[in-house]
């Protein structure tokens, strides 16, 4: 069989399941290198030593670790090769939006509405949206108003990327936003979002062009108001165990990558409450 054959069987498989369209893309993209390489091999040709040489070759490419272990899983899902690692990625720094910055970016998205509203108006809803809900840009661009319950205050995404159905609970403010979103676009079961009257299929320029308005500088992107709005939760005192149910998080030592964010800042808290409480008892020890 053909590498080609095999990846388009996979994906149809993924398609027959109901796979998520970002899951399937992401099927694609793997694919395209995979299959460029291994062209003119057959499956049962394709050894472990060509697997390594593969990846020795795109590593040297200098693509990203996590874009190369999307590429190895596809391929053992291809030759079956057990023995086949991925490469292990370490965690990025989480990135956030400071006050200043969130009100510079909406500040930015208001301005640039005024400017063109058929352009702007969407991705000033979205950021919203995402800042409010910790939602996560396919889910808000994927989102239908059948699935949008305004009674109950909640919104049911189906196969998100946590796995299995989850439910985002929404605040007053994201209500009041809905209700007006539905008021510019009435419809019972469309998309929530449209662009020009139709569903969202990129925000990339839009959305730098309204970052480099507001004057910021460094690794943002979308998903940083996801970002934010979990922090956000973290620096408010929020007991842990509701910031992993809010953020829709699978493992518990995901959230803990925000709560180590701000390991300094509770340390300078613990050391200002004791300089306050105890100022004679640090005095002395100051002098030994």
């Amino acid at each position: 069989m053909k590498i080609e054959t095999a990846i388009d069987k996979i994906i149809a498989q993924a398609r027959l399941y109901r796979k998520k369209s970002s899951y399937i893309e992401r099927l694609k993209v793997a694919g395209r290198p995979v299959i460029k390489y291994f062209k003119r091999t057959p499956i049962k040709k394709i050894t472990l030593d060509g697997v390594q040489e593969y990846m020795n070759y795109r590593s040297e490419s200098g693509i990203s670790k996590s874009t190369l272990n999307k590429e190895i899983l596809l391929l053992k899902q291809i030759t079956g090769f057990s023995e086949i690692k991925t490469i292990k990625v370490k965690n990025k720094r989480i990135t956030y939006f400071n006050p200043g910055q969130i009100k510079s970016i909406l500040k930015a998205c208001d301005e640039m509405v005024k400017y063109d509203w058929s352009k702007y108006q969407h991705i000033r809803d979205m950021a919203e949206l995402s800042l409010e809900t910790g939602m996560r840009l396919g889910e808000i661009t994927g989102l239908t108003w059948d699935r949008v319950y305004f009674e109950s205050g909640r919104i049911y995404l189906e196969e998100s990327k946590g796995g299995g159905d989850e439910w985002v609970f929404l605040t007053d403010r994201v209500l009041a936003l809905l209700k007006e979103i539905k008021m510019r676009h009435p419809t019972k079961r469309g998309a929530v979002i449209l662009y020009c009257g139709r569903p969202v299929k990129s925000i990339k320029n839009g959305l730098k062009t309204i970052f480099d308005h507001a004057g910021l500088r460094g690794d943002f992107s979308f998903h940083t108001f996801r970002h934010t709005f979990i922090t956000n939760m973290v620096k408010d005192g929020l007991n842990p165990e509701y910031v992993k149910q809010l953020a829709r998080h699978k493992q518990y030592s995901t959230t803990e990558l925000y709560i180590h964010l701000f390991d300094d800042d509770l340390r300078d808290a613990v050391n200002r409450r004791n300089n306050k409480a105890l100022p004679g008892l640090v005095e002395g020890c100051q002098k030994f």
